[in-house]
């Protein structure tokens, strides 16, 4: 028996977009989204440390992203519990694809498959490897990733939005 789901794109209230992207750090599937700016968070340790109400102070950032290797079945309520999500591996048709998809009642951003992008949730530590085997950018617990949920685009640190 094969299994099958049509694969859906979610909506936000709000659109947003880069004004100056530069160049890509990785790039994976868009699932659900647009611009995006986030405090890195690994696991729901992270998260709770990371203050809501200092991020609402900030200019440079929208949220918390998580990012994960694999955003399998039981990474749901914590993927859910944070603003945006970066993967490692996971498709629009996921698990994790389906529940972002079906928020309603806020914007949410997320881009799986991220090409390169390899994380140790251990070590609270990811790095986007070049095509040459390089690592080409390290990223710790609350360093800033902008991702943008349509196209697929994977930034190192802030970038101003429209």
């Amino acid at each position: 028996i094969l299994q099958s789901r049509a694969a859906e794109i979610g909506k936000n209230r709000r659109e947003t977009a880069f004004v100056d992207p530069g160049e890509e750090a990785a790039h994976g599937i868009g699932i659900r989204g647009s611009a995006f700016r986030g405090v890195v968070a690994f696991d729901k340790e992270d998260l709770d440390e990371i203050s809501r109400e200092e991020l609402l102070k900030r200019d440079d950032v929208d949220g918390v992203l998580l990012i994960l290797e694999s955003p399998a079945p039981e990474y749901i309520p914590l993927i859910l519990s944070a603003d945006a999500l970066l993967s490692a591996k996971g498709g629009s048709t996921s698990h994790a694809a389906i529940a972002i998809n079906g928020i309603e009642s806020r914007d949410y951003s997320a881009v799986m498959s991220a090409a390169g992008l390899q994380v140790n949730a251990r070590k609270h530590e990811a790095v986007i490897v070049g095509k040459d085997c390089q690592i080409c950018h390290t990223i710790r617990k609350h360093d800033i990733i902008s991702i943008h949920g349509t196209t697929g685009g994977v930034y190192v640190g802030s970038r101003p939005t429209l």
